[in-house]
């Protein structure tokens, strides 16, 4: 293994929601994350200002270090409805397809992680989630642009119980300011064991 000091650190760029700005990535150093995300974003928010944050990220790498990798995560704000009055909502395919051309005219396939969605505390079952059948079609999507772009499923599977249920005690926070899918330290224990090795070291 070459010593940290005898390589450029990599600056690796995290892009997504609320979901992806509270979970504590770690890295070998020298490499460092460069958390971009905002809370409530969609596919379609990003489609409009990723050009914008790939921008920032670049002017963020100083001297002696290098561009890392892309981690695009998004919960799931663009399928789940705020009020349980709203119907659930189809992934936008369009919007997921902008975002990844955009993005791999700047960033080198090989280099872009794509992670699943995560359920809500009010699903039934893991399989029957919208989370799950969105994350499908979003593969899909995904490697029919490229199938080079890493795309990690099944993220939100841990939140589930041993019957994929979504049950499981002490995984989503409490309180009607997280709604039912915001994770608790325990959670993002559970969902980091798909996470990719080098984002969890």
């Amino acid at each position: 293994m070459v010593p940290p000091s005898a390589r450029p650190g990599q600056v690796h760029l995290i892009l997504g929601d609320s979901i992806a700005r509270d979970c504590p990535y770690k890295v070998e150093l020298p490499d460092r994350i460069l958390n971009l995300v905002v809370g409530g974003f969609t596919f379609s928010c990003l489609a409009a200002g990723n050009e914008e944050m790939l921008a920032e990220w670049r002017a963020n790498i100083g001297e002696g270090e290098v561009e890392g990798r892309v981690v695009l995560w998004l919960g799931g704000n663009d399928l789940y409805p705020r009020r349980s009055t709203e119907r659930p909502r189809q992934l936008c395919t369009q919007a997921v397809v902008s975002v990844m051309e955009k993005l791999l005219s700047q960033v080198p396939a090989h280099r872009v992680t794509v992670l699943g969605r995560t359920p809500r505390q009010s699903d039934l079952r893991w399989e029957v989630s919208h989370a799950y059948h969105a994350e499908a079609k979003l593969r899909a999507v995904v490697d029919g642009i490229s199938q080079s772009v890493e795309v990690i499923r099944h993220v939100g599977r841990p939140l589930a119980d041993r019957n994929h249920r979504m049950t499981r005690k002490n995984v989503f926070k409490d309180g009607v300011h997280h709604g039912d899918y915001h994770l608790t330290a325990d959670g993002y224990v559970r969902v980091g064991v798909h996470m990719p090795a080098w984002l969890k070291n």
